[in-house]
């Protein structure tokens, strides 16, 4: 069965735009360094039949993500899929300047090393949080950006606002792993 609609985040429903999602996976393999616009047609068609398999009309943007990482992961495209992870962020327009190390290096700061330590921090406390980890990322990304807009965060205070979150939020378990994770 064709899929023509798709539930978004937000509960909006649209119809399914093939091109919109390979233009969304030429976006993640470009910030990957990987500029192949075929490739990314056929993992775009290919993630359309993935979906197509479970017999549905809707799907919703979650399973759309699961299926062009699963394809992206087949194809050996590992960077591709950790910047296709982040597509739902929506973080193009970072003012964050970058992280400032322990050490007093400052390094560009990467969102997707934020979502990756909250989702692991999630897994490695029994629990599943993806699209949670998401909006704690987008969260905290954004009140670090009001405050520091141009400039480096501490990498400190990243670790300080995300364990704070999580524990604020009510995810204690993940806290406690992000806090052993951070400081292993």
């Amino acid at each position: 069965m064709n899929i023509r609609w798709i539930q978004k985040q937000s509960g909006h429903v649209e119809a399914f735009d093939l091109k919109k999602l390979e233009r969304s996976i030429a976006s993640a393999m470009r910030h990957a360094k990987i500029a192949d616009g075929k490739r990314a047609h056929v993992i775009a068609h290919e993630a359309q039949e993935h979906l197509e398999d479970a017999g549905r009309e809707t799907t919703d943007a979650d399973a759309v993500r699961q299926a062009v990482l699963h394809v992206l992961k087949r194809h050996h495209e590992e960077r591709a899929a950790e910047s296709y992870e982040l597509t739902s962020l929506h973080m193009r327009d970072l003012t964050i300047h970058g992280v400032m190390k322990r050490n007093g290096r400052v390094e560009p700061f990467h969102p997707l090393k934020l979502f990756k330590a909250i989702k692991k921090s999630f897994r490695d406390a029994g629990l599943h949080g993806g699209s949670i980890a998401e909006a704690l990322t987008r969260t905290l990304i954004e009140d670090l950006s009001q405050e520091y807009r141009g400039i480096s965060v501490p990498s400190a205070e990243i670790r300080r606002r995300t364990a704070l979150l999580l524990k604020k939020r009510g995810f204690g378990a993940a806290e406690k792993m992000y806090v052993l994770h951070k400081y292993s």
